[in-house]
């Protein structure tokens, strides 16, 4: 796989931020976490609305994360009835690896672009990890099925990527027209 610059940028909300921060927080332990990246990418912008958190069912360890598929699908579902948001990705923490996708995870979204069923394009990474002086450091990739580049992080409300507060609970069990695989975290 080659790298090579294409889309730049993506936008994330405050409050997708503020969860994958706050979650990220138990990578302390020395297990991976992460959840869902929910929102919309036009092919020219991306947009993150909404991160999920790993679901009372995940699997964290050393060196892997297995998310909460039914916690997962539920907020997609959510997410597609309160904004039209669709699954365009995931986040998850590298407590004690780079800040890169590893080849586990680019294995993981190549399979998830190759799926018919998911219509993926491309797939949008963030990787997450803990820095003892410079705290929690963010960083996103954009992955295609023959490349992958590093995107900068533009954050905060945007009127053109309008809805950056989270579905709301009582929204839970519509469904989307993209839902979560049945694989680990990638």
């Amino acid at each position: 796989m080659t790298t090579r610059p294409g889309t730049r940028s993506i936008w994330i909300s405050v409050g997708a931020l503020q969860t994958i921060v706050s979650e990220s927080e138990r990578s302390a332990d020395g297990l991976e976490t992460g959840g869902i990246l929910l929102g919309a990418d036009s092919g020219k912008h991306i947009a993150i609305r909404h991160a999920g958190e790993p679901g009372p069912r995940a699997q964290r360890e050393r060196y892997n994360f297995l998310r909460d598929l039914d916690y997962a699908r539920r907020l997609a579902d959510a997410a597609w009835a309160h904004d039209c948001s669709q699954w365009i990705g995931e986040w998850h923490t590298h407590p004690f690896g780079p800040l890169t996708p590893s080849d586990v995870d680019l294995g993981s979204y190549l399979r998830h672009l190759k799926d018919p069923d998911l219509s993926f394009d491309r797939f949008v990474s963030v990787i997450v990890g803990l820095d003892l002086s410079r705290g929690i450091v963010v960083t996103a990739w954009l992955v295609e099925r023959d490349r992958f580049w590093q995107l900068s992080i533009r954050h905060g409300k945007d009127r053109r990527n309008a809805q950056s507060t989270a579905p709301p609970d009582s929204l839970l069990g519509r469904e989307s027209t993209r839902r979560p695989g049945a694989e680990e975290h990638r």
